[in-house]
């Protein structure tokens, strides 16, 4: 079974190409059929094969219990519907036609085709599903029976499209997270001798927007649900084509869009979002995890806003102080939080609750922790009261309540939920950081904080963040750490924090993910992390796609290929990749099982002419030289700009 394997494997085979000879701006042929389609090269088709050797040695007489039912198709509709299937070989050259069957073997030439068969007593109609015997001690494969043909030497076929159980797929060993009655269409199909087919299948196509706690606890009345299509380029897995969900029919069996039946499915850019933003939403609300001084947002935003998108960075989260105060300097509208991310996930849970509790959103019940602390507010302040006049101490009173967090930032090694006070008749270098439980006599002014907060907005709940950007460091996975954990990364604290953002995302459930990492989550350990990722967000009913992109493709003097990872809800379209610009020099390769994953033109587009790649000396020629003995910080720059990128990286901030 191949790299990208499932019950039939469909994964690039080609060698990893060598960094110095090959462009990642081109294919390589061996990755591709001629009509750009995944090569496949499957073990169902061997094992069914050596089943039925076996059978004609052994004499077994299984073997012809195995017959088509008359009447056949009409030749004429045969030879229109599978034209391949009636070219003599010598056809076949000269057209030099494709299809996405397994082309590691010539097409079987047909001499008459069939809509029934009969395999040990057991009827299949065309566009059945069905099992396909599989190697001992394998599970059956799984398969729609979209062909049934004679072939002219007299043997038995069906053309089997697959189906991958979600071990099979790229998630592989995180196939846990999936429901083990979930499996995914494809668009690889093959010829197999009649005589395999083992059983028949009920497989329910399900729409993907059907709630997926529903699916876990309660899968159909059926062998197995799907509600996804699996394709190897980019290891995309998306939601089923309209024509797809039309069970007995033709089109059923055929798969040539990503998209719905009501217009193109292109979506070349976060601006392809969906038009119901553009009507109804004047700001695309974005949260920049992880965010640093928030390149990856505003990047992301202008590109957004280039195609028509109001995209907005609402929010973002790091735990660098001085890159949330550059981040703040330079988009004074975001709200940025100088926090952990899990602090940050338990302090959006912990906002939810109050704003149940102070009934400014839709709750199920009382919320207890708080319905509890406030219960003896006008208790607690006549005892105060009394405190004040017989032990004539001093008594603080709350003036305001200036922020809130959740963490530790008194330093007492207890987290919690803390507020931010002002007291009445003190200074604000008085301020002090208190725990929600010693304000319980203050609920009118936490009132008066939480709707504030709530209606501006300042933190976002379940359904306000329309996307999620941010690149989890997994210090874990360096090459520099000798220490890492090959067989379970997912122990190593330093990767705990690839599990903080996929909490985060099923938190707040946003329309879009875009997750960036190094090209080590694909590398270390077989891409268990990458694997991963890919399974939370298709737990999580994600359409997933997940593509490495090189930086100078695009324009930049450096090579830097990263990994980047889209999500969308099935109500959007997901994203696809843009293709290079530029030509670049190649540094390192990608996994061979990750070939597939490299954003570039599929070999043949002779027509693309790239622009010339950019170097060092295209960025930094303009630049005074420095001396040895130089004292200076800074330095005026004494030249013009010598190049086109010079020229693009001087252009003033627009208002400055």
């Amino acid at each position: 079974m191949s790299s990208n394997g499932r019950s039939k494997s469909a994964a690039p085979i080609s060698p990893e190409p060598d960094a110095d000879a090959s462009s990642p701006n081109k294919k390589l042929k061996s990755e591709l059929n001629g009509d750009g389609t995944p090569i496949s090269h499957s073990p169902a088709k061997l094992a069914s094969q050596s089943t039925k050797v076996k059978a004609e040695l052994s004499g077994d007489e299984d073997y012809d219990s195995a017959r088509f039912v008359e009447p056949r198709i009409p030749d004429s509709e045969a030879r229109e519907r599978w034209p391949l299937q009636y070219r003599g070989k010598k056809q076949q050259q000269v057209d030099g036609e494709k299809n996405s069957r397994d082309d590691a073997e010539e097409v079987i030439q047909a001499h008459r085709h069939y809509s029934q068969a009969e395999v040990d007593n057991t009827i299949y109609n065309l566009f059945d599903d069905a099992h396909v015997k599989a190697e001992d001690g394998e599970e059956d494969y799984i398969c729609r029976i979209v062909e049934m043909f004679e072939a002219v030497d007299g043997q038995l076929y069906f053309t089997a499209q697959w189906y991958y159980r979600a071990k099979d797929t790229v998630v592989k060993d995180h196939a846990h997270l999936i429901n083990d009655k979930r499996v995914f269409f494809s668009e690889v199909r093959d010829d197999n001798p009649l005589d395999c087919l083992v059983k028949k299948l009920n497989i329910a196509r399900i729409p993907i927007s059907m709630a997926m706690d529903k699916k876990k606890t309660r899968p159909p009345a059926c062998d197995f649900y799907c509600d996804m299509l699996y394709l190897l380029p980019y290891s995309s897995f998306i939601k089923l084509p309209e024509s797809e969900k039309r069970v007995g029919s033709e089109a059923s069996s055929t798969i040539s869009s990503e998209g719905d039946t009501n217009g193109p499915c292109e979506v070349t850019s976060i601006g392809d979002v969906t038009q119901a933003h553009q009507c109804c939403k004047p700001d695309v609300a974005l949260l920049d995890l992880y965010s640093g001084c928030g390149a990856m947002s505003t990047g992301l935003c202008l590109g957004g806003n280039l195609s028509g998108v109001n995209l907005v960075t609402k929010w973002a989260v790091d735990l660098n102080q001085y890159a949330c105060e550059s981040l703040k300097f330079n988009h004074p509208e975001t709200e940025v939080r100088n926090e952990m991310a899990e602090d940050f996930l338990s302090f959006l849970k912990e906002w939810e609750v109050l704003c149940k509790y102070f009934s400014l959103i839709k709750s199920e019940g009382p919320q207890q922790k708080y319905v509890d602390l406030f219960a003896n507010e006008e208790e607690g302040e006549d005892e105060g009261e009394a405190e004040k006049t017989e032990d004539d101490e001093e008594v603080f009173e709350v003036g305001k309540i200036l922020a809130i967090c959740y963490g530790d930032p008194n330093g007492t090694k207890k987290r919690g939920l803390f507020l931010k006070v002002s007291w009445k008749g003190y200074g604000s270098e008085e301020d002090t950081w208190e725990p929600i439980e010693g304000l319980s006599n203050c609920k009118e002014k936490l009132k008066d904080f939480v709707t504030n907060g709530y209606k501006s907005k300042s933190l976002p709940l379940p359904g306000d963040v329309d996307v999620i950007c941010g690149g989890p460091p997994c210090q874990g996975i360096s090459g520099f750490n000798r220490f890492r954990n090959i067989e379970n990364p997912l122990e190593d604290e330093k990767n705990k924090q690839l599990v903080v953002f996929m909490d985060l995302v099923e938190y707040l459930r946003p329309n879009y993910v875009l997750m960036e990492n190094v090209l080590d989550i694909v590398r270390f350990a077989n891409g268990y992390l990458g694997r991963y990722a890919l399974g939370r967000l298709i737990s999580m009913n994600y359409q997933v796609r997940m593509g490495m992109i090189a930086a100078g493709a695009y324009g930049l003097p450096q090579f830097r290929r990263r990994m980047f990872m889209w999500g969308a809800q099935p109500t959007e379209k997901l994203p696809q990749y843009p293709l290079p610009t530029h030509d670049v020099v190649v540094r390192g390769g990608v996994p061979t099982e990750f070939e597939m994953n490299a954003v570039a033109f599929d070999d043949g587009h002779n027509g693309v002419e790239l622009e010339k790649k950019l170097l060092l000396e295209d960025a930094i020629s303009d630049l005074p030289v420095v001396g040895n003995d130089e004292r200076q910080d800074e330095m005026p720059i004494d030249k013009p700009p010598m190049t086109e990128f010079q020229r693009l990286i001087r252009l003033p901030r627009e208002g400055s």
